[in-house]
């Protein structure tokens, strides 16, 4: 698997990147000092490396964020049309390629082994993406509420808190984006606007005694 060789490609990394990172201590300081920071930046980056997540891993989190709004709409309106949660979970799962297509695909097939659906739904309810479905659809199966309806409502709430992820992504874009413009002009105002205030400031004192 992909993901697989991007973890294997960093642990590949980590005997290389802290010996180097050792050396760049132990040169920076030199000394008893260099070799302490050294073992210290070796250390951290052998640790660094062995948690770091796979860029595979990153990217499928995303798609499948982005995707769940989608899916979890398709699968309201397959129960709408008819479909039992399994059924619906399959004609998803086939409509939508993709990570939240591999994991309907997994749940449906635990259904169909014959795991109770309070267990199947109290198994994911702790997913950080997946868990909002799963919770809807524990609800649902306690209360009897129609689960289109639950999960039409999920899916306009997933849109809105996407959106609003969205946007604060783009808010932290601008000022992340804006602070090396600041750090270009600080010199500048530093020179012609701090500077001269100082002086002034001095100057008067002089003049003063």
């Amino acid at each position: 698997m992909r993901v697989d060789e991007d973890r294997a490609l960093l642990t590949r990394l980590r005997p290389v990147l802290a010996p180097a990172a050792f050396f760049g201590g132990w040169t920076l300081l030199g000394g008893a000092g260099g070799v302490i920071a050294g073992i210290v930046l070796a250390t951290l980056s052998w640790r660094v490396l062995g948690s770091v997540e796979a860029p595979s891993v990153r990217r499928r989190r995303e798609l499948l964020a982005r995707q769940l709004p989608v899916g979890v709409q398709l699968l309201a309106a397959a129960l709408r049309a008819g479909a039992d949660i399994q059924s619906a979970m399959a004609t998803v799962s086939q409509a939508l390629p993709g990570p939240f297509g591999d994991e309907l695909a997994g749940i449906g097939r635990e259904l169909s082994f014959g795991v109770a659906p309070d267990e199947v739904w109290t198994a994911h309810a702790a997913d950080p993406l997946l868990g909002p479905m799963a919770r809807t659809l524990g609800r649902a199966q306690e209360t009897g509420a129609a689960v289109a309806d639950v999960m039409d409502d999920l899916a306009v709430e997933l849109q809105s808190r996407r959106r609003s992820e969205a946007e604060q992504a783009a808010r932290s874009v601008d000022v992340r984006a804006s602070a090396p413009l600041g750090l270009c002009f600080l010199p500048a105002f530093m020179v012609l606007g701090v500077l001269p205030l100082v002086a002034g400031v001095f100057g008067s004192l002089s003049l003063l005694k």
